[in-house]
């Protein structure tokens, strides 16, 4: 299934390295996805709560299993983090880009997850909803 199918398929995030600093990608994925009419749940044990949203620090925390699972931080913070989710997860996994190198990418696949690399949920969601307009 390709991005833009599976935004239109799915309803919730769960947003791994989310940012209560405005002017973070990390804040940038909460608030668009909020904004556009997801669930969203931000993870980092920094803050209380980003956007107004309550944060997670981990999985087990989350009310509800996410249909997506972005890992938004450094490249040594998502192979810390994809350690956590585990084999077979069937949330999509999203590393957007520069948050992925083929390190990453081997691990993922060694847990048979379903990811999509190199690509942002916020300009999937645009692709999705205003391609038409776009000329």
């Amino acid at each position: 299934m390709d991005s833009v199918e599976i935004m239109r398929n799915t309803k919730s995030f769960a947003i791994i390295g989310a940012s209560a600093k405005e002017e973070s990608y990390g804040f940038k994925l909460v608030k668009n996805l909020i904004d556009a009419g997801y669930v969203v749940y931000p993870m980092n044990p920094k803050y209380p709560k980003i956007y107004g949203i309550n944060t997670f620090q981990f999985f087990s925390d989350l009310p509800d299993s996410p249909n997506n699972i972005v890992l938004a931080m450094s490249l040594a913070n998502n192979l810390i983090a994809l350690e956590q989710i585990e084999a077979n997860c069937n949330s999509y996994i999203w590393f957007p880009p520069e948050c992925w190198n083929d390190e990453i990418i081997a691990k993922a696949k060694d847990k048979n997850l379903k990811f999509l690399k190199d690509v942002c949920p916020i300009g999937t969601y645009l692709l999705l909803n205003f391609s038409s307009e776009i000329k």
